[in-house]
């Protein structure tokens, strides 16, 4: 069976790294036999921490990850020499995420909203002290040393929230990730002519007047048709419930009666998320007019506040409208 992979909560375990013990140790050299104390501090335990960034747009590349761990500080060395800290490790993640701390019955949460935002999600041990460093006016050579602390290990939940959305919806080979190119610009999308062609949520900023708006339009995988139950089976309901507009892009000359019974379904769950529809048909046939008289009719007296555009990607037809109608939504 055909699985959908859309990403809406990753779950990873995050740990920081060990502070490094101190050493204890005394100076010794060839005629120094019993010098005084030497023994360096440890280094500090890694941090995790969490940083947006403007060319990501989803979780995709977390997806396989369970644990993140990062690098244990050094111990303390000799001739008071400090051991090197533990490596940092930074996560970069999209804008509007949310990250859920979770301890016991406590939730802490995170919300990045700017871009180049840095947060610090685990702070690693602290560095243990050697015995040069405990040394005072009445133990000048202390025989202890102080151990580094362990990391912190903690359970978080990722969360990319999406607002202001409008999403491609449509039947396997309705033309969706056409329609997606045409609006977004963008060029190393993989079009193809057979069903399941986009197995991965894309996601992008529609671009208008050379500047970047604040709506992302979504590209999804498509829905898919249980012809057992007569019923759509919809695997988008986490975008949709999020977003603006709907585009539902429909092959031109499907069935009327097939039509009205998908629209139905999605009808009812715009009402609970307050969504706007707009139905899009494509692969449009100009010889058939009474096809778009019937469905327009039908519209009419059925779905009084649903737009229907008749548009051809192949040929530019209906384009110009549907982008100039799209943008004034938008702004």
């Amino acid at each position: 069976m055909y699985k959908i992979p859309i990403i809406k909560k990753i779950k990873l375990k995050l740990i920081s790294g060990n502070g490094g013990s101190g050493l204890v140790s005394f100076y010794r050299t060839k005629f120094i036999k019993k010098g005084g104390p030497d023994g360096g501090n440890g280094g500090k335990g890694g941090n995790i921490y969490f940083k947006t960034d403007k060319k990501i747009n989803s979780l995709e590349h977390l997806q396989n990850k369970k644990i993140i761990k990062a690098q244990n500080g050094e111990n303390g060395k000799k001739n008071n020499k400090t051991g090197k800290n533990g490596k940092s490790i930074f996560i970069n993640i999209p804008i509007n995420t949310k990250i859920t701390i979770i301890k016991k019955n406590k939730k802490k949460n995170y919300i990045f909203k700017k871009y180049k935002q840095l947060i610090i999600i685990n702070k690693g041990g602290k560095a243990g002290i050697g015995n040069n460093y405990l040394k005072n006016s009445t133990n000048i050579t202390p025989l202890q040393c102080i151990k580094g602390q362990p990391g912190n290990i903690i359970n978080i939940v990722i969360q990319k929230i999406y607002k202001n959305n409008i999403i491609l919806i449509g039947l396997p080979n309705s033309g969706k990730s056409s329609i997606f190119k045409k609006l977004t610009l963008i060029k190393n999308i993989k079009i193809t002519n057979y069903p399941y062609s986009t197995l991965y949520t894309n996601i992008k900023n529609i671009i208008i007047n050379k500047k970047k708006t604040k709506f992302h339009i979504i590209d999804t995988p498509s829905i898919l048709y249980k012809m057992n139950k007569k019923k759509l089976l919809i695997k988008n309901i986490y975008f949709i419930k999020n977003c603006k507009l709907i585009l539902y892009v429909i092959e031109y000359n499907i069935k009327i009666t097939y039509l009205i019974k998908n629209i139905k379904i999605i009808y009812k769950i715009l009402k609970i998320y307050n969504t706007q529809l707009w139905i899009i048909i494509n692969k449009y046939d100009f010889q058939n007019k009474n096809y778009i008289k019937t469905i327009k009719k039908i519209f009419l007296k059925k779905f009084i506040n649903i737009k229907i555009f008749f548009i051809s990607i192949i040929n530019n037809y209906g384009i110009k409208k549907f982008i100039y109608k799209l943008t004034k939504y938008i702004q």
